[in-house]
């Protein structure tokens, strides 16, 4: 005779399982801790230390470079792959059925690079060397299980291969060939360098940030940004060629920085390369934005013009800023293609933190605080907070590329270009001191994601 209870128990609708944002908070506070102190924090002592005339050390170059891996591959990875872990299941409507390996992988990263950041300014020797190859592994093991994780959802999707999802792939592909650089760069540095061989250092550096940084955020504008800001229907046809197009333009970059480290004798070819690379990815970029129509005027008036209309200003002056800075990086190239001038560090640097500082920051905190659970809908009542920090983000930016480009470091030039950097460290310590509460916090409403009948 069958149970009666368990007859009703079965019979009985289940409930709904508990909403889960794992491995998002995992993952985001890792970004954070890494960006506290190798990241923005190192940072601005290593700034201030020039212009101020600080006594920081033989060690100021290792630190520097151990300070730009975990900046790109650090915090901005961690913190891009944790904000993907919400978003792109709900763009792609399939789940995230590996959150623990997902979280694992990105522990592994964390790890690796707090561990890169600890040994590279030692003395070379046995453990140096022998833990940089271990940091570099834990950072490729670490890509590959959170890539793994990934995947499922890219396979479990039903959605046609849209512009927006080559775009992702472009960017995820080049943050795993990025950490698999990273290793051969870490066996240069086990081998008694102090350093990364430039060339090498600025292959690895063009792969994580226009590599991974910005086809990602290109990716997520493209679902977000039509519907959010209200813009006119895009030009969507010219997205795929543009994606394609940039691939290229970024490859031949990164090709020109390999030949010119491996091949020195070839170094007028490697120019040659890095030319026709940043002037594809300059085309490519301006008919993206084109496509886009980021900077025409609204299809209609908003509903919520209080949340609407910042935060397209917002995102038009970011875009403004990372057309500046492929446009600095094409310059740069073709003044050394034609007359073998070198481009210097405080160039480099300038043009770098044009893209790092006045597009992805100001881009980030501003998706944060529209799209994040928890976060979003705390900024939703503290709107001057967020609009503060994004323009402490953008004044800080103009601030420290315009001191660079006018003089670099030293005299008022030195003096506007240290005050940029405090103030895009004051913003960004604002935004993670708030954000960190947040994390763990039940999902809420997060933007619906549109179908791709219009080929985004």
């Amino acid at each position: 005779m069958a149970n009666p209870v368990a007859a009703r128990q079965a019979a009985a609708p289940r409930a709904p399982a508990r909403p889960t944002i794992d491995p998002y908070p995992a993952l985001a506070r890792a970004a954070l801790l890494l960006a506290w102190a190798p990241g923005f924090g190192l940072g601005l002592y290593l700034l201030l230390g020039i212009v101020l005339q600080w006594d920081v050390g033989a060690g100021w170059l290792p630190l520097g470079q151990a300070h730009g891996h975990a900046q790109v591959f650090g915090f901005t990875a961690l913190f891009i792959l944790a904000v993907g872990t919400v978003l792109f299941p709900r763009f792609l409507s399939a789940p995230l059925t590996r959150p623990r390996q997902a979280r694992l992988g990105g522990i592994l990263i964390a790890v690796g690079v707090g561990l890169r950041f600890l040994l590279q300014p030692l003395e070379a020797g046995l453990t140096r060397g022998v833990g940089l190859v271990l940091a570099a592994a834990l950072e490729l093991v670490g890509a590959g299980l959170f890539a793994h994780a990934t995947l499922g959802v890219a396979r479990a999707s039903i959605q046609p291969w849209a512009a927006w999802r080559r775009a992702l792939a472009l960017g995820l592909g080049s943050l795993v060939l990025g950490y698999l650089l990273n290793l051969a760069a870490s066996l240069e540095l086990a081998g008694g360098r102090a350093i990364v061989s430039p060339a090498l250092d600025e292959a690895l550096l063009h792969l994580g940030i226009w590599g991974f940084i910005v086809p990602v955020t290109l990716a997520v504008g493209l679902k977000i940004f039509p519907q959010f800001l209200l813009l006119r229907p895009p030009r969507a046809r010219l997205f795929g060629p543009a994606i394609v197009a940039y691939g290229i333009g970024m490859a031949l970059v990164v090709a020109g920085w390999l030949v010119q480290g491996w091949r020195p004798e070839l170094i007028a070819e490697a120019r040659w390369l890095r030319l026709g690379g940043w002037s594809t990815q300059t085309a490519a970029l301006l008919l993206h934005t084109f496509a886009l129509r980021l900077f025409e005027p609204a299809a209609r008036r908003s509903g919520m013009p209080h949340i609407t209309n910042p935060t397209r200003l917002w995102f038009r002056l970011a875009f403004g800023w990372l057309l500046v800075a492929v446009a600095l990086g094409a310059f740069f190239a073709a003044r050394e293609s034609t007359t073998g001038s070198a481009v210097g560090f405080v160039e480099a640097s300038a043009q770098r933190h044009a893209l790092t500082m006045g597009y992805l920051l100001p881009l980030l905190v501003g998706m944060a605080g529209r799209i994040l659970p928890g976060f979003s809908g705390e900024m939703t009542r503290r709107p001057r907070v967020l609009a503060g920090m994004v323009w402490l983000l953008l004044v800080g930016a103009t601030l420290r590329v315009g001191g660079q480009l006018l003089g670099g470091y030293v005299g008022l030039a030195g003096m506007l270009t240290a005050l940029g950097g405090t103030l895009a460290f004051l913003g960004f310590a604002w935004f993670a001191w708030l954000l960190w509460p947040t994390l763990g916090r039940k999902p809420g409403a997060v933007p619906p994601a549109r179908g791709d009948r219009d080929g985004v």
